[in-house]
């Protein structure tokens, strides 16, 4: 009924939304709306939640791990697969374990070439931790290149009035946003 936030912030779906989500269960995941579609999911749950008309076919909640069970990394996996498989709105992430250096390297261009941001990797057999781990590392190509800042974005919620993001242009033409890194006194000015 309720998602939660890596830092804690309370987002509420509609309630015909998370129905047959389970109520003993505590599920790690992520709102997902498809590639590239960051901004609609952002938007919805900052409109305290908006209506199930708003989430049904837009919105999935993409399930990988439940970090209150007591079980090894693949007993979790077993148990989610199960309970995700009788909600409406949810996926089962699959994941596979990674055989070499080369199997990694080409799942993780297999991702980024459908814009995805990198791979988890989690080691066998782990519990869950609650937070990043030597049990969890993520994994991503480095990219480096120059951009030109061409305009901003005003921030929301409480950055109303000031420095939301920098609006920025490789020389591909292709256009992206920066919105992290900036201190509030930096963002006031």
């Amino acid at each position: 009924e309720t998602f939660l936030s890596r830092t804690g912030n309370k987002f509420f779906a509609p309630s015909e939304f998370v129905k047959d989500f389970p109520k003993d269960m505590v599920l790690d995941g992520e709102l997902f709306c498809g590639r590239g579609e960051f901004d609609v999911a952002s938007s919805l749950v900052r409109s305290h939640g908006g209506t199930y008309e708003q989430w049904k076919g837009k919105v999935s909640y993409q399930v990988f791990d439940a970090p209150l069970l007591k079980m090894p990394f693949e007993g979790r996996m077993k148990k989610i697969e199960r309970v995700v498989s009788k909600m409406k709105h949810a996926s089962f992430v699959v994941q596979e374990p990674v055989r070499d250096a080369s199997h990694l390297a080409t799942k993780l261009a297999c991702i980024e070439a459908d814009d995805g941001e990198g791979v988890m990797l989690r080691k066998a057999g782990s519990a869950y931790e609650f937070k990043r781990s030597n049990m969890l590392l993520k994994v991503k190509s480095m990219h480096d290149a120059e951009a030109v800042v061409v305009g901003h974005d005003e921030g929301k919620g409480k950055h109303t009035g000031k420095l939301g993001a920098l609006v920025c242009q490789l020389p591909t033409g292709k256009k992206f946003k920066v919105g992290t890194g900036f201190t509030d006194q930096e963002r006031a000015n």
